[in-house]
């Protein structure tokens, strides 16, 4: 007698809490350890740590620093500045209690991060723009390393925020760099699609630039895609019993229900990239995975050329780059504009890859499923970064409150919900 779907759910839900606290077990275990390696005392975890850090990686004497208001949420994020040079640096360490060491080797993000500026862009050539491609800015990368399990890592980089006329440098390059004008994208901010196609333009060179190129890419994110979703799906599980109620953020019976129990049934959050990647397998490159506003900074220097940079390579991949075209999309445009500009604007991107080389046929319906298959992952991904604020960080929660009324509109105007049952096993 076959199971019957009660059945079968119920032994999935087991499945799912069974590999989600092997997972748990397992980075428990790195982070012990690491902490009987003495290299990983090396890696600091706080700011007095911080400061001796610096000291010792970069030079100069009496460092300082100071917690960084951002919108993340997976790491703890700093400012430095040295009082005998003026260098200021901004940081991204793992986040410091024992909680968010186990999580940080079980997702592999901070580790991820750490290979991708080592190994994609130069620390040392600031003449060069970016070894991503043209018109694109990345940060200047000072220092990035991680210890032997994953479970501590610093990520040290230039700091892009406004200095108030401090250190406006010694030498003609420093002086071009402080002249620009860094403008930041505010998470769930709205852009014209001006822009859009900046950002875009600036995706078509990355993409262009590693098509097809898998050796280039650092493999860690493998690691981190198969350890990561184990760990992830125990904690998603946990957020929508919390959140599935009457009048709560999921619904009973909704249609944001509907495409949570969907995206749950067909694996999960990183099911959906791995979906994407299986409807498309001929268009394969580095993707950037999370191309959200707060991930996004525009330079525009005094001649009023622009720019695009972009931030927080945590979630990198190699795949399929429509994940990055949709996450603009969903993410920085009104809900008017998505509905009227998103296949115009995606015109307007396969035209920027062809002047890269690279001659692509995206129909509306691979879009349509491009936008759908992200829009389920920011929808999980909303419920993952609520549980990972917490309900103790009002400014932050409210970011994600607003993000998930965003995407939830989003996915109504695309049926999201139809066309992930459509694909359920039978």
């Amino acid at each position: 007698m076959k199971p019957s779907h009660k059945e079968r759910k119920s032994n999935k839900n087991n499945s799912t809490t069974a590999q989600g606290i092997s997972a748990v077990l397992a980075a428990m275990r790195n982070v012990a350890e690491d902490e009987c390696r003495r290299s990983t005392h090396d890696i600091p975890i706080n700011a007095v740590q911080l400061e001796s850090y610096l000291s010792t990686k970069l030079g100069g004497d009496n460092w300082s620093v100071s917690k960084a208001d951002t919108a993340g949420v997976t790491s703890e994020y700093y400012r430095g500045i040295c009082a005998t040079s003026g260098q200021r640096v901004f940081v991204k360490l793992a986040k410091p209690t024992k909680g968010g060491r186990i999580q940080d080797a079980g997702l592999l993000t901070g580790a991820s991060e750490v290979e991708f500026y080592n190994r994609l862009t130069s620390a040392l050539d600031k003449t060069s723009t970016s070894m991503l491609g043209d018109k694109v800015h990345m940060p200047t990368s000072m220092v990035a390393e991680s210890s032997r399990h994953r479970s501590r890592y610093v990520v040290v980089l230039e700091d892009l925020s406004p200095t108030n006329g401090a250190n406006n440098g010694d030498n003609e390059e420093e002086k071009q760099e402080n002249s620009k004008h860094i403008r930041f994208i505010q998470p769930v901010q709205a852009l014209p699609t001006s822009d859009v196609k900046l950002i875009l333009r600036a995706l078509a060179a990355i993409h262009g630039k590693y098509w097809e190129d898998e050796d280039a890419i650092p493999s860690i994110y493998q690691k981190r895609t198969n350890r990561a979703s184990k760990l992830v799906g125990l904690i998603i599980g946990k957020t929508i019993k919390q959140f599935r109620t009457k009048g709560g953020l999921i619904e009973p019976r909704s249609d944001t229900d509907r495409i949570i129990a969907a995206t749950q049934r067909l694996g999960g959050i990183f099911a959906m990239d791995a979906l994407l990647d299986a409807l498309h397998p001929d268009l394969r490159t580095l993707v950037h995975g999370d191309c959200h506003g707060a991930n996004i900074f525009m330079v525009e220097d005094e001649n009023s050329n622009q720019e695009v940079g972009l931030l927080d390579w945590q979630t990198y991949f190699y795949g399929n780059p429509l994940a990055d075209v949709a996450s603009v999309l969903i993410m920085c445009l009104s809900a008017e504009d998505f509905a009227e500009h998103r296949e115009v604007l995606m015109k307007y991107y396969l035209d920027a890859l062809c002047e890269c080389g690279i001659d692509i046929n995206v129909t509306t319906d691979m879009l349509h499923e491009a936008v759908c298959c992200r829009t389920a992952y920011y929808l999980s991904g909303t419920l993952l970064g609520i549980a990972f604020v917490g309900m103790d960080d009002p400014e932050r929660q409210g970011m994600l409150d607003r993000g998930w009324a965003m995407i939830s509109r989003k996915a109504s105007m695309l049926d999201l919900a139809t066309f992930l049952e459509a694909r359920l096993p039978e």
